[in-house]
């Protein structure tokens, strides 16, 4: 075996041995390693220059061995796509674009070219100077070529990025809701202008502030630490899930918001989109609910389209002997009579398929089921 064959082979099983090890650098280097070596010897038998193949005497590199280890160190780099080159080469930015380009150009012309130009000069077409001449002028004829097309390419790209980025500048300024774009530092860097009208701040008063300037002060020391667990698990977050939360105005008034969350991937890396809705209405009207239903003069039970108990009054608690909090999530069956029971999913059902107010004494004689186990009847 030649001593380069040897090599090879050597580094690349320890680029294999380590391949799903954290010793990244090893394989990514053993790997390039190889190419080099296995390139060079191509290039040997190419230009008929013994040296860059047999690294000792009676002692040579197949030129199919080489292409093989070439072939073997590219798969070896491909595995690994996140390291090295390969998220250069397999991303969308312009330079992804110009290396895909460039890259094979200026490892096969150059080689081509030169090979040609010997073979011109072994059939006597042409002198050594002649030969270089040619060479250096088709050179310089293809780079100019693939940089004209990678020109191109990279306006077209541009040009279409920044059609993409003034629409979605567009869609954010006319977003009814006030949207704040916030970067992993945790930076402001892009607001709407509904987010100037819900905090008072202008909008040059708010890029590249740190997002916690609009966070009341009891929660700017966490607030961070929310900004970094959501990049690190960045998941769509539908509006009114999660914690109760708070925003603060300029003059340093706070009110409650709903903030619904987007991660957004860009050439630039990660960014977090919020929606941001003030619900201070929205509670208002809600605590209106609230008291209208405990002053009245019956029983109010207030449940969900599963059957779930969201709302109950003090009439209803004194009329069934439960309390709320013994209430609130349960089934709504259980204010259901036994020997009911059974039957009462399959009556919901039929009236949430078609729901419409029903009057006080309509329909079926009806009963309820008191804590202790007692009936009585019940209009509903």
């Amino acid at each position: 075996m030649a001593p380069a064959t040897a090599l090879n082979c050597t580094l690349l099983a320890g680029a294999m041995l380590f391949l799903r090890s954290r010793i990244t650098w090893l394989v990514q280097g053993c790997a390039y390693a190889v190419m080099l070596i296995s390139f060079l010897a191509i290039v040997g038998y190419l230009y008929g220059a013994s040296s860059l193949y047999r690294f000792a005497p009676h002692s040579s590199v197949a030129v199919h061995t080489a292409i093989l280890f070439v072939l073997v160190a590219i798969g070896l780099v491909a595995a690994q796509p996140d390291l090295g080159l390969m998220p250069l080469l397999s991303s969308d930015t312009a330079g992804g674009i110009v290396a895909r380009q460039l890259i094979p150009v200026a490892i096969v012309a150059p080689v081509t070219l030169g090979w040609l130009r010997l073979q011109g000069e072994i059939a006597g077409f042409y002198d050594t100077e002649f030969g270089l001449a040619l060479f250096a002028s088709s050179n310089i004829i293809v780079l100019v070529i693939v940089i004209v097309s990678c020109a191109i390419v990279l306006d077209k790209a541009d040009i279409q990025r920044l059609e993409a980025t003034d629409r979605f500048r567009l869609a954010v300024e006319s977003a009814p809701n006030a949207m704040v774009m916030v970067n992993r530092s945790g930076r402001i860097v892009l607001v709407n202008l509904q987010t100037e009208k819900l905090f008072g701040f202008s909008r040059t008063e708010l890029l590249d502030q740190p997002i916690e300037m609009l966070v009341p002060p009891q929660f700017q020391e966490m607030h961070p630490n929310h900004v970094r667990n959501f990049f690190e698990a960045p998941v769509a977050r539908p509006m009114g899930q999660g914690r109760e939360l708070f925003g603060q105005r300029k003059d340093g008034t706070e009110f409650p918001v709903e903030i619904g969350l987007n991660p957004i991937q860009t050439n630039q890396g990660m960014f977090v989109l919020g929606a941001i809705v003030d619900i201070t209405e929205r509670q208002r009207a809600e605590r209106r609910f609230r008291q209208a239903v405990e002053s009245a003069p019956n029983g109010m039970v207030l449940a969900n389209a599963h059957g779930e108990i969201e709302l109950v009054n003090a009439k209803a608690e004194s009329l069934f002997g439960y309390s709320v909090g013994e209430l609130l999530g349960q089934s709504v069956d259980v204010l259901v009579p036994d020997r009911f029971r059974l039957q009462h999913p399959a009556n919901r059902a039929e009236y949430d398929s078609n729901p419409q107010p029903r009057a006080m004494g309509s329909g079926r004689d009806l009963y309820g089921r008191r804590k202790d186990g007692s009936e009585f009847a019940v209009e509903i």
